[in-house]
């Protein structure tokens, strides 16, 4: 069976009362879903489904900044936790390896491509993409990081976050001829290189060859 690939996105509102929510779209059938912190059942579903093994995962800065914070929510982690993580990567660059550190946690495992160092830009925002590419809507974060959201809010914020879901799916059609290059030379090499840039690849390739 031919593996199909799941673009998400996570976001994390709110200071007293924070919410934590990841968003899904199946790029083959276009089905979307949203996974709550708060909501019954939610992580169990997003665990299920991230355990697949028909599903190959699309970010944008996923390695540094989704993935950790997803792993925090299924490894049952606080909400405030989260929040805390998400802060320190934004505001003190805190590395993938720092976070799961700070959480008292293993990263996860699971197929994952980011595209933030193999698409064509450097130190690009997935809204500036959004503009290049002239994607239709581009929506600005209409909270502030520390708002703490009403339950309608709440439906704004996962309407912003699809929309970010869109843009990646578009960032990621732009790029598959190269993420396609990646995996060729990654089979060759036994290495993973989908996400990497240019000279990322190379430099993997390098170490691997000479030992």
């Amino acid at each position: 069976m031919k593996k199909r690939h799941v673009v998400f996105d996570t976001e994390i509102i709110g200071s007293s009362d924070p919410v934590f929510l990841v968003c899904t779209k199946i790029i083959e059938t276009g089905v979307t879903q949203a996974f709550w912190y708060h909501k019954k059942g939610d992580v169990a579903k997003f665990n299920k489904m991230l355990e697949d093994p028909n599903y190959t995962w699309v970010s944008f800065n996923g390695i540094k900044f989704d993935a950790p914070l997803i792993a925090a929510w299924i490894n049952g982690r606080p909400v405030e936790t989260i929040k805390m993580m998400a802060t320190k990567i934004i505001h003190q660059r805190m590395q993938p390896w720092e976070s799961y550190r700070m959480a008292g946690m293993e990263g996860l495992k699971f197929d994952h491509i980011d595209l933030i160092d193999t698409a064509p830009g450097v130190m690009i925002s997935l809204k500036t993409y959004a503009g290049r590419m002239n994607y239709p809507t581009m929506v600005d974060m209409p909270f502030h990081h520390d708002q703490d959201l009403t339950a309608k809010e709440c439906k704004v914020l996962e309407a912003y976050c699809k929309n970010d879901l869109g843009v990646t799916e578009a960032l990621y059609k732009r790029v598959i001829g190269e993420i396609t290059l990646r995996e060729q030379l990654g089979a060759e090499y036994g290495l993973d290189l989908r996400s990497k840039s240019g000279p990322q690849a190379a430099e993997a390739i390098l170490k691997k060859t000479v030992g």
